[in-house]
């Protein structure tokens, strides 16, 4: 028994200790900062999505402000730059461990340069938004210090997130997006005052959801793969499988981050009093109004398709399986190949995108047609997809962390084969 859970409660434990490490490195305040004015700018509701990767912590500026933000949108570009859009950063994904550290480099770089940016920003446009009583005392060395301390928080938390994915459970940012959301999620109830029956049809509705997601997460295609010259394989059921999910929930994380992008700009604009320009950025980027709802679902069915081309990789697939003189039922190897994975791919997508559409969008909806006080409460709800999927997914890694840990380990194990 022991031995079967030990690496799970490991994980699991390691995993809570980083969370830790998080929460209370996200406590800790910048200095020279008035607090009452960072009080008063936490409580826009245009600023929801910056709470939500920063671990809402805007309240009370921190050296985690920043959170996540600079991380994912980083992971943005490089993503896109890996779908042929740059031959250079394509074939560093295609070139095994030496072009995978070439990536990690590459996303370090850009995570700089969106820390920095978007540290500028935040303090620029919360001094413009406070009416220039953000900083107290000099101004200069004031802005200088929590500029260097809010990028340095960046990086300690891309540190931790990656710290999660590579000995933890789940994906990290994922993991760490959601300790963010159910962190807010007890201020957020009190400030809507819900009655215990609405509290309890929340419940209710989270755990269906869960149960729904549980089971579309776990559903998947299955190619069966026959070989031309391999008798070893002859008896064996060979298949490639397809999750009806290519991309998990990670076209919400990243269409969630880039959201954040217009913020970022109206910031910027907020501290040089530019106010049309200011609120037509929040106008786009937030969803308390329909327009930012569309960009939303667009970008979640974009994402869909695009992190599910880069995941599964049809023409490397099918290179793969020609090179191992092996075929897809009566689909002839080759090009023939890759076009019928795209099209099985691109089916799956689209299903993958109006589906996570569907979760995020619809508390969104709901929220507009209660009192404006629901309104954080729907935003919150709409990003309890991304918990349900975290859930789901670290329950999954559990499974199949006590099954890997069940099998016996044949090379440790004492036969006797003396005669009796």
């Amino acid at each position: 028994m022991k031995n079967k859970y030990h690496t799970l409660l490991k994980r699991l434990a390691y995993t809570l200790a980083v969370l830790i490490v998080y929460h209370f490195a996200s406590l800790i305040p910048l200095p020279g900062i008035n607090a009452e004015a960072t009080r008063l700018i936490a409580e826009i509701p245009a600023f929801s999505f910056f709470n939500i990767f920063a671990g809402g912590n805007y309240g009370q500026l921190s050296f985690l402000s920043v959170g996540l933000m600079a991380f994912i949108n980083a992971q943005i570009i490089v993503q896109i730059l890996e779908a042929n859009v740059s031959k250079t950063v394509t074939e560093w994904s295609k070139s095994g461990e030496t072009g995978r550290h070439k990536l990690d480099r590459l996303l370090k770089i850009i995570t700089l340069c969106f820390g920095v940016l978007q540290a500028i920003a935040i303090l620029l446009g919360l001094n413009a938004l406070s009416k220039d009583r953000l900083f107290v005392g000099n101004y200069w060395l004031a802005f200088t210090t929590n500029l260097v301390l809010l990028v340095a928080g960046a990086f300690v938390t891309m540190w931790l997130a990656d710290r999660i994915t590579l000995d933890g459970l789940g994906n990290g940012s994922a993991v760490i997006i959601t300790g963010n959301i159910i962190a807010q999620t007890q201020s957020q109830l009190a400030k809507t005052e819900l009655t215990p029956q609405m509290i309890l049809i929340l419940a209710v509705i989270f755990f269906a959801a869960m149960i729904i997601m549980a089971f579309i997460n776990d559903s998947e295609l299955r190619l069966k793969v026959y070989y031309a010259s391999r008798d070893y394989y002859e008896n064996q059921e060979l298949y490639i499988p397809f999750r009806l999910l290519p991309s998990s929930i990670m076209p919400v994380v990243f269409a969630s981050g880039l959201m954040t992008v217009p913020q970022i700009f109206a910031f910027f604009f907020s501290s040089m009093g530019s106010s049309p320009v200011t609120e037509l950025l929040l106008y786009i980027s937030s969803l308390n109004n329909g327009v930012g709802i569309l960009i939303y679902a667009a970008l979640i069915i974009a994402f869909s398709f695009l992190y599910s081309d880069i995941q599964l990789n049809p023409e490397l697939l099918s290179k793969n399986l020609q090179k191992q003189e092996s075929y897809i039922g009566n689909i002839y190897p080759g090009t023939s190949t890759e076009q019928y994975l795209y099209r099985i791919l691109n089916r799956f997508s689209f299903f993958s995108g109006i589906f996570l559409v569907i979760i995020g969008v619809l508390p969104l909806i709901i929220a507009s047609w209660l009192p404006s006080k629901f309104m954080s409460l729907g935003i919150l709800g709409s990003s309890y997809i991304i918990v349900i999927s975290v859930i789901v997914e670290m329950v999954k890694q559990a499974k199949g962390l006590v099954q890997k840990n069940s099998y016996t380990n044949i090379l440790t194990t004492n036969f006797n084969f003396s005669k009796k």
